[in-house]
């Protein structure tokens, strides 16, 4: 009996949706999440009076039953009349869930036998349905008071971090706490900020992309590519580009746009895409070696997973090249001309834009090839066509911000808005395509 049915009115329409708990496609692992918030929840409702994380229907294996939970202490549902605000109540069909202005009825629960445990549920197009008796939200009473109207933080302690409230900001406080204890060390200063820059601008690709991978699989594509910078395979990718193709960067200043961009589209653009795509091809193949479900979380499956390791990547790349190379030789060079202080501060003023402008620089590029590498996966017949409309398209944007000082300040600026504009496109698109995120921004 693990799939059930629910029923609501929505806009004066009826809407009918079926589920399998089962299926490891949700949010939760046996349980359906309800609520206004699409990156939260499996079923998402207009009503304003839901919480953005309101409740959750639990299937229990070892009983057969389905079960459902108040997740918001302030704003309790309503169970066939009762209010439910702690702890879980068995419900079946019939059974009448009542969240703020919203009354949702369980119409069906049944056994699906033989059904495909990883393959993803069918969900039933809107079908006029007797619209269901109307229960009365309940309310709290408006004179009622409660410990968390003195202490709002009893009442939402749940819902900060459910809502991905805390840890940016308990990770902000404790970087600022060792930007202050770095005071008089810029290594360790600008190390510092570097990477709090960086993980700020990654975590809005990954905000946007809205599905969930393990930080540890993340920061696997964040160190796996300064690694890789440093290891004969760089070397390696560096030569066939740089030497044997017609990837030399030239160093005289008075270069033309187009010899300067070819150069540019090998030894930038075609050499350091391939290097930061390396990670995730490794995550791609380890996800083929493992189970549906592990390969859902660790590998790529879906374009949002080459998004979000690819920008990752990036990420990684950005930090190294800027701290281990341009940073380091900027200051010695200016250093030689006036005094360390000045040298440390023209450092920093080109570290700033660098570390930002990786949003839509190198996790742009590399994320948007991504895409590209996570369609491959979700759609195989086109594998190699994707791959290389991704590889060539992302190594060209690359190759023009590279190339664009020749054109002049207007071609940078252009060459950055195209480069945030293709990668906000791939991550739109991937939510659509997504079995997982099928909800638009």
């Amino acid at each position: 009996m693990s799939q059930l049915t629910l029923s609501w009115q929505e806009a004066g329409n009826p809407r009918s949706r079926s589920f399998d708990l089962t299926q490891p496609i949700h949010k939760s692992m046996y349980a359906l999440r309800l609520g206004r918030d699409a990156e939260q929840c499996d079923v998402v409702f207009d009503d304003p009076s839901v919480s953005r994380l309101h409740a959750e229907i639990r299937w229990h294996p070892a009983t057969q039953e389905f079960s459902v939970q108040n997740l918001r202490d302030i704003n309790p549902i309503a169970v066939d009349g009762r209010l439910l605000s702690q702890g879980t109540q068995i419900i079946r069909s019939g059974t009448m869930i009542v969240l703020g202005d919203t009354t949702i009825q369980v119409a069906q629960l049944q056994q699906a036998p033989g059904v495909n445990p990883f393959q993803p549920p069918v969900l039933e197009t809107p079908v006029p349905v007797e619209a269901s008796p109307r229960v009365e939200p309940i309310r709290l009473p408006a004179s009622s008071i409660t410990f968390s109207h003195y202490l709002p933080l009893a009442g939402t302690s749940r819902e900060l971090r459910q809502q991905g409230y805390l840890l940016p900001g308990v990770i902000t406080v404790l970087w600022v706490v060792l930007m202050f204890s770095s005071l008089g060390r810029p290594g360790v200063f600008n190390f510092l900020l570097a990477g709090y820059l960086g993980i700020a601008g990654f975590y809005l690709i990954y905000k946007l992309c809205g599905k969930r991978k393990p930080g540890w699989v993340i920061a696997i594509a964040i160190i796996m590519t300064p690694i890789l910078l440093l290891t004969p395979v760089w070397g390696a990718i560096a030569f066939f580009f740089r030497v044997i193709l017609p990837g030399r960067i030239p160093e005289s200043d008075d270069v033309g746009f187009i010899p300067l961009f070819i150069s540019f589209f090998f030894g930038a653009g075609l050499a350091e895409e391939l290097l930061k795509a390396i990670p995730i091809f490794v995550l791609t193949w380890y996800g083929r070696t493992v189970s549906p479900g592990l390969r859902q979380r660790l590998g790529v499956t879906e374009p949002l997973d080459g998004i979000i390791l690819g920008a990752a990547s990036g990420l990684g790349f950005t930090l190294l090249e800027t701290l281990g190379q341009y940073i380091p030789n900027l200051v010695q060079s200016v250093a030689m001309q006036t005094d360390p202080g000045s040298a440390q501060l023209i450092g920093l003023q080109l570290l700033i834009p660098r570390i930002v402008g990786s949003v839509f620089g190198h996790m742009a590029y590399s994320g948007y090839f991504g895409y590209y590498i996570g369609l491959s996966e979700l759609k195989p017949r086109g594998r190699w066509k994707f791959l290389a409309t991704g590889y060539l398209i992302a190594s060209g944007v690359h190759a023009f911000w590279n190339s664009s000082s020749a054109l002049g300040t207007w071609a940078l600026g252009l060459a950055g808005i195209i480069a945030y504009c293709l990668l906000i496109g791939a991550i739109l698109k991937a939510r659509q395509l997504s079995p997982n995120v099928n909800k638009p921004l």
